[in-house]
């Protein structure tokens, strides 16, 4: 019996390949439009951080839980106890003082960055775009329907996953489904974002679908997928595929956390050393 599934760890370095590269094109975005930066956080760091460092006014954040990264911009909310908070010459730093579709462009990043992911790994794949593209969306599709089902057809559908999945490179194929299972998540978010900035909802009808959302999202993730999971696999299974998940997302994710910060590290203390020659 294996230990540890080589599938599962590179799936998770995929992951967290596009969760990085996302967080990347949100601080690129906000270079370009002068939007301030307030916070990189790599994985989710509630009540606690294993690392913190400032580097150009910009906290950096090492989390413990195995949630992706994100950035957070100055004036990502416009409301006037937002605005209160901002000292008056920040203002023009502030996400909300930019033109809309900076903040449009913000909002549809993780989609673009998946999607374009998707095509990358169907090309290193070496499979036909078209077919490939429609085999894996309808395995994807009816992989996102029989989470909600219930266990009488499992059976079947695992007959039916393994007739796919036969011939094909486990690990391209994982990931392509994980991507499109995330875009599907994504979406509904993405809706929401949008009804956010329209003016007819009151900011407590905002709180009340941010809360409605989470719960949403709170309920798929920590309840219906894993149900899934141990539905097909079986508890050890599942464990050893977890594990092996999160060790992948956590080994590409350090690198890329680390070396962001050493880099940046180098390149700050040079500009002090430069300025204090001058």
């Amino acid at each position: 019996m294996e230990y540890f599934s080589s599938t599962a760890f590179y799936v998770g370095v995929f992951i967290a390949a596009v969760s990085s590269a996302t967080t990347l094109c949100f601080c690129l975005i906000c270079m370009m439009w002068k939007v301030k930066i307030l916070e990189v956080v790599q994985f989710g760091s509630s009540w606690f951080s294993i690392f913190k460092d400032k580097i150009f006014g910009i906290d950096f954040k090492l989390g413990w839980l195995p949630f992706g990264s994100s950035m957070t911009p100055l004036g990502a909310l416009d409301d006037p106890e937002e605005r209160n908070k901002i000292d008056p010459s920040n203002l023009q730093y502030a996400l909300f003082s930019k033109p809309k579709y900076v903040k449009y462009l913000i909002n549809v990043t993780p989609l673009l960055v998946c999607i374009i992911s998707f095509f990358v790994v169907i090309y290193l794949s070496k499979v036909n775009l078209v077919a490939g593209t429609s085999g894996i969306l309808d395995f994807a599709l009816n992989t996102l329907r029989e989470i909600f089902r219930s266990n009488e057809h499992r059976a079947d559908f695992i007959v039916y996953a393994k007739e796919i999945i036969s011939g094909k490179n486990h690990i391209y194929f994982s990931f392509l489904v994980a991507d499109l299972l995330y875009i599907a998540l994504l979406i509904p978010n993405l809706i929401l974002n949008f009804l956010y900035t329209l003016a007819k909802f009151s900011e407590k009808t905002k709180e009340r679908l941010q809360i409605l959302a989470f719960l949403l999202y709170a309920w798929i993730i920590f309840w219906e997928i894993p149900k899934f999971i141990f539905s097909l696999f079986g508890f050890t299974k599942s464990f050893i595929y977890t594990f092996s998940f999160t060790v992948g997302l956590f080994t590409l994710g350090l690198v890329f956390f680390f070396t962001c910060v050493f880099i940046l590290k180098n390149i700050e203390q040079n500009l002090n050393y430069k300025s204090e020659k001058r």
